[in-house]
């Protein structure tokens, strides 16, 4: 298939230069020039292709692969065997890390195990199979799944699953129904790295006085550190130290956020009020951004012990988790849809899962620059910041 799409480009190519040739189309471009520029880019393009495909089929041959899978179905048995399907059909371009038995079947691995392995970034895709007898057990490994970044499939027959279909592929000669997959590619996620660490960047060099100035203020305003520190839930529900100026009194600080902040909070300082109602107080959080704990653009990091009408923000929410399938961020698209301040109701919890979970579902460089865009608009003018 490759020859022929490669096959019809040429004939396009070269059916559209010999137009030109023969209209004058070309206008004062030099034909030769021309020639020799369409020739040299297609050789160019060759060229790359045949390195790549050289550089995979190494690859292969030295045992590395395209997707490390972990496979699951009715028993450790069946799962050997559709494993030793998926190895033969790929032709060594999914390898298997590991198999196991559907959590909740006899003989099969524990949810915690399997989550513990999609989280340390040991396998891209699971792949399922051998469900129809235990379909209860299977939707309750998919709906863990969901909240995760990994690419989830079924090899048919897939009776007795609700879930929504996201794509058809094969294996070889197996077809698959991918029932979730990660938000962004490996070339996406490069993309969005890049991204962050230019606009840090950008933004340390700019904001480095302004980051001496408040450092002065917060030491004269009243007693304790510069900088506040507190763990925060991460990409994929692990923990990091989140950077903010402190704006609380030290000896009232709330490491674990059990009480929400407040509009006139009494803990917090007259320098934090302003810091709060301008945002500034997020500024370090760039550290984070460099660090690799977060992004400049993404769901906020909510604090371990923070709660929703008196409950853990999981219970309250069930698709809660799902915000954790991309690392966190200092902005995001709640916070410039006016989901901002306290969560004081269950209304405002799903809203602002809802925001994140769209904006994850639907990442684009160009989504990440109107965001960070609006933020800066509407910095100086949102009520709810205190």
């Amino acid at each position: 298939s490759h020859c022929v799409k490669g096959a019809v480009t040429c004939c396009l190519a070269f059916g559209l230069l010999l137009l030109g040739f023969a209209t004058q189309w070309l206008g004062t471009v030099s034909r030769l020039w021309f020639l020799c520029w369409t020739a040299g880019v297609f050789a160019w393009v060759c060229g790359l292709r045949l390195v790549w495909t050289q550089y995979w089929d190494r690859m292969l041959r030295q045992g590395g692969c395209f997707d490390r899978a972990l496979v699951l179905a009715g028993s450790p048995f069946i799962a050997r065997c559709v494993a030793d399907d998926v190895r033969r059909e790929s032709g060594g371009r999914v390898g298997i890390h590991s198999t196991a038995g559907i959590p909740g079947t006899p003989g099969g691995q524990s949810m915690e195990w399997i989550e513990y392995t999609v989280r340390g970034g040991a396998v891209d895709r699971v792949i399922i199979a051998d469900f129809e007898a235990s379909s209860e057990e299977t939707e309750t490994l998919v709906e863990h799944l969901r909240r995760l970044a990994v690419d989830v499939s079924v090899i048919p027959n897939a009776g007795g699953l609700r879930g929504r279909a996201v794509a058809v592929d094969r294996i070889g000669a197996l077809p698959t129904i991918d029932l979730s997959s990660r938000p962004l590619s490996t070339f996406q996620l490069a993309l969005k790295r890049v991204e962050d660490l230019v606009l840090g960047v950008i933004i340390l060099a700019i904001t480095l006085p302004v980051f001496l100035l408040i450092a002065i203020a917060i030491k004269l305003d009243s007693r304790g550190p510069v900088f506040f520190f507190q763990p925060r839930e991460g990409f994929h529900g692990s923990v990091f130290r989140l950077w903010k100026f402190r704006t609380m009194y030290h000896n009232r600080a709330d490491l674990a956020s059990i009480r929400q902040t407040s509009k006139d909070d009494p803990r917090v300082t007259r320098v934090g009020r302003i810091l709060r109602r301008l945002s500034l107080d997020e500024l370090p959080q760039v550290i984070n951004v460099l660090l690799g704990d977060m992004s400049i653009v993404g769901p906020r990091p909510h604090a371990l012990g923070m709660t929703a009408v008196g409950r853990p923000m999981q219970q309250v929410i069930a698709e809660y988790s799902a915000r954790h399938r991309l690392k966190p961020g200092i902005t995001g698209l709640a916070q410039i849809s006016g989901c901002r301040g306290e969560i004081d109701s269950e209304q405002k919890l799903r809203r602002r899962v809802e925001l994140d979970c769209h904006y994850i579902d639907n990442w684009s460089l160009f989504f990440d620059l109107w965001i960070v865009l609006r933020t800066a608009s509407i910095v100086l003018f949102d009520r709810d910041a205190y």
